[in-house]
């Protein structure tokens, strides 16, 4: 820790630091609340402004270490923070009972999902001693953006809940065996809740719907499979749109009223994907004058199509 000290007050009764620099401070997140909405004893000593350089914080959000330089008022609450780094910059402000704050960063792992990381991520909204207010957020994410905006709760119960939207991603990263390209599109509300937030995801719900352009479906070809007496009609399925809407709950994924058009082809029907990637769903194709009804079975890795 450095001080730098008023020269003058250290000949008099009240000491005055201008500035205290910590350097490599590890901080608990529990603290923070008092840290930004508390104040300062003003006694004979006074500062104005505190800088942490590479400050690191322990708790159950993942946070990048990170540059701080907070101002203080004459009654010793913070009235501004700045945040600064090699991933983040943005700004806090402390008012009355709440802080609002606006801030970016290179990249995030997203709180609660593993494996899930934002680039490109910035956010802007309101703390409290509650929980946080997120009124808008933004990342890139496989190749596309995601938008959105959500409410974090903590305490002895922990909860997420909000709205997120996914913009031009690139739909063969969520299962190139069943769709193989195309350009994702797709809006839902979420939840999640529980006391330890390391395990929030285990509980968490998805809906909403979706739609994707341009795409092709990959392990079987749907025109050929009506033409054919076997359902085993290897190849693919370009199509122009498939829509759809969709659950999460429990690991598992429910798809409904789902559509694809492909030129004259066109097709509806449902699908479940269980927590372990097991398939069970349902096609109802139309090709001119043909029609059929097909099944799909196995796993996400590996589906397979019969009559």
């Amino acid at each position: 820790i450095r001080a730098v000290p008023e020269f003058a007050s250290l000949l008099g009764d009240d000491k005055v630091f201008t500035r205290l620099e910590f350097n490599r401070a590890v901080v608990q997140q529990a603290m923070l609340g008092d840290a930004l909405f508390g104040a300062m004893k003003q006694g004979r000593l006074q500062v104005a402004r505190v800088v942490a350089k590479d400050a690191r914080f322990e708790g159950p959000l993942a946070l990048p270490p990170m540059d701080i330089d907070a101002s203080v008022g004459t009654g010793g609450n913070i009235v501004s923070v700045k945040l600064s780094g090699e991933r983040v910059n943005g700004l806090l402000t402390p008012r009355a009972q709440n802080i609002g704050f606006e801030v970016t960063m290179g990249s995030l792992d997203v709180p609660f999902v593993d494996k899930l990381s934002l680039v490109e991520f910035g956010m802007k909204g309101s703390a409290d001693r509650a929980g946080v207010t997120l009124t808008a957020f933004d990342g890139r994410l496989y190749d596309g953006t995601v938008v959105g905006k959500a409410r974090i709760e903590w305490g002895a119960q922990w909860s997420v809940q909000g709205e997120i939207q996914g913009r031009t991603m690139n739909a063969a990263v969520f299962s190139p065996q069943m769709v193989s390209e195309g350009r994702f599109d797709g809006k839902g509300r979420f939840a999640m809740s529980g006391a330890e937030p390391a395990k929030l995801y285990e509980t968490a719900r998805l809906d909403g719907e979706f739609t994707v352009t341009k795409g092709a479906l990959s392990s079987f070809d749907l025109s050929r499979a009506l033409q054919s007496a076997s359902a085993q009609a290897s190849g693919r399925t370009p199509f122009s749109e498939l829509e759809g809407r969709l659950s999460l709950s429990g690991g598992a994924l429910a798809f409904r009223d789902l559509k694809l058009t492909s030129g004259l082809l066109n097709a509806r029907g449902a699908l479940d994907v269980d927590a372990k990637g097991g398939l069970s769903g349902r096609i109802d194709a139309e090709l001119r004058n043909l029609r059929g009804t097909f099944y799909i079975g196995g796993k996400l890795s590996d589906p397979q199509l019969r009559r």
